[in-house]
């Protein structure tokens, strides 16, 4: 990965591209990092950061050295509203899932159908799935599991 960094800014990061600016003599460079140094493109390195649960994505920080450009990705806290809105979209995936597994078992709920005893407790479950907020926010809950 390259960086192309002109009047002190980076204007481009990624794979050197095959036909950009050839007038520039990028075409020449056959890997040549003295080379390309000279037209403006320096070796790029991403640093990644890994974001927590209660984490989100904030940018980068970009360091423009004379040998190389390093962006290193940026973290911080989520915000109340930020964690709301969260548990409201998670809350709503879950209910649309949960939706449609009542849906896949409904007709053992028309009239002319026995429900076993299993099944009643199965889709109890399902319904029962968004009451307990702390338990499906985090990754250590299961979907109740269908009857046979």
């Amino acid at each position: 990965m390259y960086a192309h960094v002109e009047d002190g800014s980076v204007t481009y990061r990624g794979t050197l591209p095959k036909s950009w600016r050839n007038i520039s003599g990028l075409n020449l460079s056959d890997g040549d990092n003295d080379y390309l140094k000279t037209i403006g493109w320096l070796p790029y390195v991403e640093v990644s950061v890994e974001i927590g649960t209660d984490e989100i994505a904030d940018g980068e920080d970009t360091v423009i050295a004379e040998t190389k450009v390093t962006s290193t990705a940026k973290k911080r806290a989520m915000t109340d509203a930020e964690k709301t809105d969260r548990t409201a979209s998670n809350l709503s995936n879950l209910r649309t899932e949960r939706n449609l597994k009542l849906a896949d078992t409904d007709f053992y709920a028309l009239s002319d159908v026995t429900m076993s005893s299993d099944m009643a407790t199965y889709r109890q479950a399902l319904r029962d799935i968004t009451d307990d907020v702390a338990k499906w926010n985090t990754s250590d809950w299961a979907w109740p599991t269908e009857p046979a």
